[in-house]
């Protein structure tokens, strides 16, 4: 009988695991429940914290104007406001556009991209 003993790596804001420390060393970097996060998306270094202020004061319409619509920052906001717990908010927030708004924005991206790159894009 053979046994391996392995190291496991795990994300410090979420518990997701993984067996390679580069690939958790880059989830973390932009993990939904990371405070400093940087938005993989819009590839904006915002601040989390005063989002969540804005989606807890105005709530999800206002949140996603605040971060200019982009899914990730939205979503960031609200599960990192889910987690502080119902003391600092009536209900959960939920997302449940989140799959269409992201599918939705990179198409604008790559739309945006191509037109940039003098590039035609399939749908145009």
């Amino acid at each position: 009988m053979r046994t391996k003993t392995v190291t496991r790596y795990y994300c410090d804001h979420c518990g997701r695991g993984g067996f390679k420390k580069p690939s958790m060393a880059r989830h973390e970097g932009v993990c939904f429940s990371n405070p400093n996060r940087t938005c993989p998306e819009c590839e904006d270094w915002g601040d989390v914290a005063e989002n969540i202020k804005v989606l807890e004061e105005k709530g999800l319409d206002a949140l996603k104007d605040h971060v200019k619509g982009c899914p990730a920052c939205t979503m960031s906001a609200v599960i990192q406001s889910n987690k502080r717990g119902l003391s600092h908010q009536e209900a959960y927030v939920r997302y449940d556009d989140y799959k269409e708004d992201i599918d939705d924005y990179r198409n604008e991206k790559y739309r945006e991209e191509s037109i940039n790159c003098g590039l035609s894009h399939p749908d145009s």
